[in-house]
């Protein structure tokens, strides 16, 4: 199983940790796993990468191109191309989701709904925005210290 890994930079604490390392294990534990990520160096992208290692898993890492930016939105759509490439690789996606839903893993979330990915997001607080809900055919939630897990699977 290829696990996909994003999240907010901003979510870069030790609860945070907690969760991505949780959500690992419990896929891992159904038998061998990559695991994908954006590569960034905090956060979700940093747990995972840390997790590979710890347990001598295989690790993709989908890094943007930035080659020649010019710009801001260039460098941006050259983070949502790295989204999509990361998302086309996994077969299910964890993400660790900032408080304000905006950014590059609400990208990456809306590639993983287009293509029919099971995404499980875990959010800072219990208001869960519910997105892609026409095409949701089951919905979990749980919690983890405070946070919350929204599980969607596709038919």
């Amino acid at each position: 199983m290829r696990i996909g890994v994003v999240g907010s930079r901003r979510r870069n604490s030790k609860a945070d940790k907690a969760i991505v390392y949780g959500e690992l294990d419990r896929f891992v534990a159904e038998g061998g796993a990559v695991i994908v990520s954006g590569g960034c160096k905090t956060g979700a992208d940093k747990f995972a990468r840390e997790y590979a290692l710890d347990n001598g898993l295989e690790l993709v890492e989908h890094l943007p191109d930035l080659t020649g930016v010019r710009g801001r939105s260039d460098a941006i759509g050259r983070y949502y191309a790295r989204n999509a490439a990361l998302v086309a690789d996994c077969d299910i996606l964890v993400a660790i989701v900032a408080e304000n839903r905006r950014g590059g893993t609400e990208n990456a979330l809306s590639h993983a709904y287009k293509r029919s990915i099971p995404v499980h997001i875990w959010e800072v607080d219990a208001s869960i925005a519910i997105l892609g809900k026409k095409r949701m055919t089951k919905k979990t939630t749980k919690t983890h210290g405070g946070n919350v897990c929204q599980s969607r699977l596709f038919a």
